[in-house]
């Protein structure tokens, strides 16, 4: 799932940093000092739950939003934004801006590439 929603971004536009589990991303994310616009994190996940690397991602910048996905769970009132798997590429790109716009940044790319088919 982490490689297709990364081509859906990648094909739509957005810059996409990818890692496996949470423990990887808090490491890119020191490791590069680069900003996070958007944290887009499963909730279940090996070794960390996705709502535990939110919140160690929101220590460093508190007002980042988060957009958190899940096949096994209906939307909890406790997360910002929610998307159920499985999704096609328009669903994504929609909470993307979404969330983007809720947080008061650009909530398109530069150049947004449609993709073949509508998917």
């Amino acid at each position: 799932m982490r490689g297709l929603a990364t081509e859906f971004l990648k094909s739509a536009g957005y810059t996409v940093l990818s890692a496996r589990e949470g423990a990887e991303a808090l490491e890119l994310v020191n490791r590069l000092r680069l900003p996070i616009d958007l944290p887009l994190t499963d909730v279940v996940m090996p070794h960390m739950r996705g709502p535990e690397l939110a919140k160690q991602l929101k220590s460093l910048r508190p007002e980042m939003s988060v957009l958190f996905m899940s096949a096994y769970l209906e939307y909890d009132p406790g997360f910002e934004f929610f998307l159920q798997k499985p999704f096609c590429r328009e669903t994504l790109v929609q909470k993307v801006a979404e969330a983007l716009r809720v947080g008061g940044l650009n909530p398109q790319p530069a150049e947004l590439v449609p993709s073949p088919g509508g998917h």
